[in-house]
């Protein structure tokens, strides 16, 4: 019995973290909406990788804005005692994902 529950605790650790990955979790969504569309095998295999690939690059893209910026901000800040942020969502949404940390992934699911 005590092994039942350990495999059932691991296939749970498993898919945790595998519906935690944003860009995972939207694909599938995207895959759930065309194939409730009634789309081509073929269209919702794209449509999967397409949205995956591009939650991606937008992350990417936020975090490199913000990595970017974040050291100006700083020396402007230091220099001149203004304080402020960064109004671009991309990097927003970077900043939140380093500040939610792995928690970032349930995010996604409050598009579901």
């Amino acid at each position: 019995m005590e092994g039942v529950q350990t495999m059932f605790a691991k296939f749970i650790d498993v898919i945790q973290t595998f519906l935690t990955e944003p860009a995972i979790l939207i694909g599938i969504l995207v895959g759930v909406g065309y194939a409730l569309d009634k789309k081509t095998p073929i269209k919702i295999i794209t449509g999967m990788i397409s949205a995956m690939v591009g939650l991606m690059m937008v992350l990417f893209g936020g975090f490199q804005f913000s990595a970017t910026f974040k050291p100006v901000a700083e020396a402007v800040s230091k220099a001149y005692g203004v304080h402020g942020y960064l109004m671009d969502s991309y990097a927003m949404k970077a900043a939140t994902q380093i500040a939610l940390g792995d928690n970032f992934g349930y995010v996604g699911y409050v598009f579901v």
